[in-house]
Formats: C-alpha cells, structure tokens, sequence
C-alpha cells in the first residue's frame, strides 16, 4: 500500500480494502490483476467457513441473483438453520439408476455443502433454498474476479470448445464425465465415493428430480435445495451478460446465487464483521482442543 494511500480504520475495512484492489486492477485490460499475498489467503481461509455462515445467520441483501437475461437483482439471503456436518444423498428417480440404491452418500464423508441458504428475490417472486459453494481463492484472475468460466474450473470437465461444440452435446458429455466420477469403483469392486461439491450439485440439477437433497450425518433432518450457489473474493458481473455456451451452461446448472465477499462484507456493519471473525476463531480454538472434532 502505498504512502498516499488512505489506511482502513476497521477490521471490515482492511478486508475490503484489499478486495476492491482486487476488482479495481482485474476489470482493467491489460493490466496485471493484483493479488494479495498468501498470508492474507491462508488466514482468511483459516475460518473463511463459519466466518460467512456467522455473517449469514442474518437477513443481507444485495444485487447476487443471476436472471435469465444476464441481469442480476436484488435478493435476500439468509441461512437456513445451524451449522451442522452434512451429506448430500442421491435422487430417487430411474435417472439415478447408473449409482448405486444402497450407498449411504454422494461422495465422500467430508464433501458436503458449505452453507445451505435461503434465497428470496422480490422482482422474479422467488423463494428457494440454495446450496452455496464458497471458494475463496486468491490465486489467479480466474478465481478472484469469478465468472461463469471459474465454475466451469471447479466443475473439472473436459474444456470447452466455444467455437466448434454443440452446447448440448457439450452439456451431456459433461455430465457422463461427472456421472463417471461419482460412480468410480475401488480396486476391489466397491464405490469409492468420489467428486466434489459441484459435481454432485451439477448431477443433481441435471438428474432428475433436478433437486440437490442435503441430510444431517443422523439423517434426521433432509433439506431440498432447487439452486445452486457460488461464493468468491469478487463477482464479474458484466461476464453474464454475454451469451456463450459457458453462461448457457451456469444457467442450465441453475448457478443463479453469485455473491462476491466484498459485495458481503458492506452489506454488514464494521461491528458485525468484527464479532463475526472474533466469533470464528474462538469456534477454531475450541474444535482444535476438542477431542471428537472431525
């Protein structure tokens, strides 16, 4: 930061300041998008979890709805329920008939939403539950200044041909990819319970009953998510607006939440950011010191 550079005077502050540098140096062509160091990625990412899910137990609202058109509106967003450890499980329908009825998951016992949210946009008189993904990377352009192509990354299908493939053509291939993931079988036979968190969302909205279903490690408790989320540094808004196979592609997936955490951060007072983090370290120290944290 250089000396005629005005110095944040809150914690929240600090965060955005760093974050607008971001976005400010990656929307200018041509010039080198200005990363911060990995300290400053390491330490956020520390708690970055339960950091947002903190600021999400209340209502925030902001333009992070993508539309049909490219547009995005204005929506609320809260979480839905506590913070817990949790699965996703299959969908029941002949569409799932390729994974295995008896396996107890999708995916291994770690892979499971970041947040589960819900979701309400006046204009388009929506209301749903959403899975949302958080990825706070801070090592390329691509994953700080996200757009339909860093989803497309973490989604880790063959690249696309913009030019020369059919979308659906492209479409299908990439699910049979991700269908294959999910499904791979161990040396000996069994399911390996393989894929991520946006592989499993892909498969769920393509599959029918085009529903992510997401249960508490008892099973206790079941909620059906309709959307899909995404959570990063920075959002390149003005991407969606141009329509290509990648945007055709977030949309079909149904990614219709993309909420930067610079966008997240203002829509909070400098208090609930401060209690929010001091919060999320003090539930770091405890996990460590507790015996049965897994």
């Amino acid at each position: 930061m250089t000396n005629n550079t005005e110095v944040p005077t809150s914690f929240r502050d600090s965060i955005v300041s760093v974050l607008s540098r971001i976005r400010r140096t990656a929307a200018q062509r041509g010039r080198r998008t200005e990363l911060p160091t990995a300290d400053f990625s390491d330490a956020l990412n520390t708690v970055g979890e339960h950091f947002v899910d903190l600021l999400l137990q209340k209502e925030r609202r902001g333009l992070w709805w993508l539309g049909e058109d490219g547009a995005f509106h204005d929506c609320a967003v809260r979480r839905l329920g506590d913070r817990v450890p949790r699965n996703f499980v299959r969908g029941d329908s002949t569409d799932w008939s390729w994974f295995p009825a008896e396996a107890t998951r999708l995916a291994d016992p770690m892979t499971g939403p970041d947040h589960v949210v819900r979701v309400s946009v006046p204009s388009l008189k929506l209301s749903e539950n959403v899975c949302l993904e958080q990825k706070l990377r801070f090592n390329s352009r691509q994953d700080v200044f996200a757009d339909a192509s860093t989803y497309l990354k973490h989604l880790d299908v063959s690249r696309l041909d913009n030019s020369n493939s059919s979308f659906e053509s492209y479409y299908q291939d990439a699910l049979e990819e991700v269908k294959g993931v999910l499904g791979r079988r161990t040396e000996n036979g069994t399911l390996a319970y393989s894929g991520s968190v946006p592989q499993v969302c892909f498969a769920c909205i393509s599959l029918s009953p085009h529903i992510i279903t997401v249960v508490n490690r008892s099973g206790e408790t079941r909620v059906e998510c309709s959307y899909v989320g995404f959570l990063a540094p920075t959002v390149n808004q003005s991407s969606f607006a141009v329509e290509d196979h990648v945007v055709r592609i977030v949309r079909r997936a149904k990614v219709g939440l993309w909420i930067g955490l610079d966008s997240l951060l203002t829509a909070c007072t400098d208090k609930e950011v401060q209690q929010a983090w001091s919060a999320a370290l003090q539930k770091l120290t405890e996990d460590i010191r507790d015996p049965d944290w897994r």
